[in-house]
């Protein structure tokens, strides 16, 4: 069989896994078991006398042992074509997160068209890292935004991404170094140094997608000449992250809104104050921008598989 047809039913099954079922609770989900062998490990590693280096190799061994243990599941299940696209599309479905986290934005938005603005918070708190407690409505429809934004990348688009080149393994790959960066790639005394291998390679996966993320949603809002002029890339790179700056900015313009976290930054200053109509015109974006992924990944599996076989995969 055409290995580039497998791979295609490969990612078009996992989407619709996503659909159906999305995320199943923690106590099966990989990504949750990854937190738990990341936590218990780095007891094993940290070391305040050489932290860099400890890191490193922290980081060098929790990838290389998702990625190994991937692939030879995958291989074990090859022979049997249907268990092999059954599981291979499970898992990478396990590698992205795209329905859990819409089904968690309309909640909180629930809540806010009920005037539950304590509830919204602590549901938000849930999502993001700053202090929710005195957020107003507009505010936390900014968080909302935000998220949205850079969590296509995070939570999507990077995974897939590197599916297209590297497989299911390559889409673990990613979601590994995301989760070791949520983990330990703070800037603060017990991780500054441990955590920064993972930081950095979080920030290289992430920036093609980052980039790529901005200009399909300016794709979808019919303002693309933003997304290629000086005053873009500027602002983006107003914010602490050199990644998130260019999806949360992009969708900010696309939605016309302002977009602020409270002593960090102000993205679209000249924007309006987001409303939950504009989260909810976010969410189209977001799902749109999603399918349209899909189709470029596909594309991505055909090059990829073209230069492996010398020849014209499809």
């Amino acid at each position: 069989m055409n290995f580039s047809f497998l791979a295609m039913e490969i990612l078009a099954l996992s989407f619709v896994i996503d659909l159906i079922l999305g995320d199943p609770p923690n106590i099966i989900h990989p990504v949750h078991w990854l937190g738990l062998f990341i936590e218990k490990l780095e007891r094993l590693f940290i070391d305040s006398r050489y932290p860099l280096a400890s890191g490193v190799s922290f980081g060098i061994v929790i990838i290389s042992s998702v990625v190994v243990a991937v692939f030879l599941v995958l291989k074990v299940m090859s022979p049997i074509f249907i268990l092999n696209l059954i599981i291979s599309a499970t898992m990478l479905k396990f590698t992205y997160a795209r329905r859990s986290m819409v089904k968690h934005i309309k909640s909180i938005l629930s809540d806010l068209k009920e005037s539950k603005i304590k509830e919204a918070r602590e549901k938000l708190s849930m999502i993001v890292r700053r202090d929710t407690s005195s957020l107003d409505a507009h505010l936390i429809c900014s968080a909302c935004i935000e998220t949205i934004s850079e969590g296509f990348v995070d939570g999507f688009l990077s995974p897939v991404f590197y599916y297209g080149f590297l497989g299911v393994a390559g889409a673990f790959l990613v979601r590994t170094v995301n989760t070791l960066d949520s983990m330990i790639g703070y800037r603060n005394e017990r991780y500054e140094k441990f955590g920064k291998f993972s930081a950095i390679a979080d920030t290289v996966l992430n920036f093609i997608p980052a980039r790529l993320s901005a200009f399909l949603f300016a794709v979808f809002s019919k303002k693309i000449r933003n997304v290629f002029s000086s005053q873009f890339r500027k602002s983006a790179r107003s914010i602490e992250s050199i990644n998130a700056g260019w999806p949360m900015l992009s969708m900010a313009i696309a939605t016309e809104t302002r977009l602020e976290k409270k002593g960090a930054y102000v993205l679209n200053p000249s924007g309006r104050e987001p409303t939950i109509r504009d989260v909810e015109r976010s969410l189209r974006i977001f799902n749109a921008s999603s399918i349209v992924s899909l189709l470029f990944t596909a594309g991505e599996i055909i090059f990829t598989y073209s230069l492996i076989m010398g020849t014209w995969a499809f």
